[in-house]
């Protein structure tokens, strides 16, 4: 979990010359730097991140659209109650199978990211992957509750019977990948009641859901992975 040096500042200055050892930390090194700049800048945090919220949702919208069509992928649908709540940030309906996707742009802090503060650690994983694992059981329980649950979107309103619904699968994307942290967490004792149940979460990095739709080129092919999983 350490920060090395090399990924916050790659260039090294000496008798008048710029070294680079590592020349791909140069785009891990910028984006860094300006993320934690962002993070301290409490007059724009909140914007940034509602901004980058967004992005990460289009994003995964669109990367889903790549294997199971545009008409198939809902984004922001919106439960049919009084306050029109959103219903989960992207919604997969195909055939008989719903997939619930939560993003959450939550990245590490500094202090998390070098293992300094555990506590922080554990803050981060919950505000990222935890809180959108509970957020996608509700949308779950929302679609179980009635016969024929009923949610909006722009430009209609899906209506399905439940009887007709063989799979539902919860997903969490982030912009980073956190999965390693989730599964490992899960087996320290310490911090056993991170989630509640005996369901876990299957997290993805944007990267990862990059290349999982990538490879898995077709519904059925992501699907079956995706009960694999």
């Amino acid at each position: 979990w350490d920060f090395n040096t090399l990924y916050e500042k790659p260039f090294v200055h000496h008798s008048g010359r710029y070294f680079l050892f590592v020349p791909p930390l140069v785009r891990t090194a910028l984006f860094k730097t300006f993320w934690f700049d962002l993070q301290a800048d409490a007059n724009y945090r909140e914007t940034f991140k509602a901004a980058q919220g967004r992005w990460l949702e289009r994003e995964v919208a669109e990367r889903l659209r790549q294997g199971f069509g545009p008409t198939a992928v809902i984004l922001n649908p919106k439960k049919a109650n009084t306050n029109r709540d959103e219903l989960a940030d992207v919604v997969v309906v195909y055939d008989r199978n719903i997939l619930i996707v939560q993003c959450k742009s939550k990245s590490l802090r500094h202090d998390s990211r070098t293992g300094a503060d555990f506590e922080a650690l554990l803050s981060d994983v919950r505000k990222a992957v935890v809180d959108a694992f509970d957020q996608g059981l509700s949308a779950r329980d929302y679609l179980s509750a009635s016969e024929e649950p009923v949610f909006f979107f722009q430009g209609g309103e899906a209506r399905i019977p439940r009887e007709l619904v063989t799979g539902v699968y919860l997903l969490t994307v982030t912009p980073v990948p956190l999965q390693f942290l989730t599964t490992r967490l899960v087996n320290n004792d310490n911090v056993r009641d991170l989630f509640s149940g005996d369901e876990f979460p299957w997290a993805l990095s944007l990267p990862d859901l990059d290349t999982l739709t990538d490879v898995l080129r077709t519904p059925a092919r992501f699907l079956h992975y995706a009960r694999q999983r």
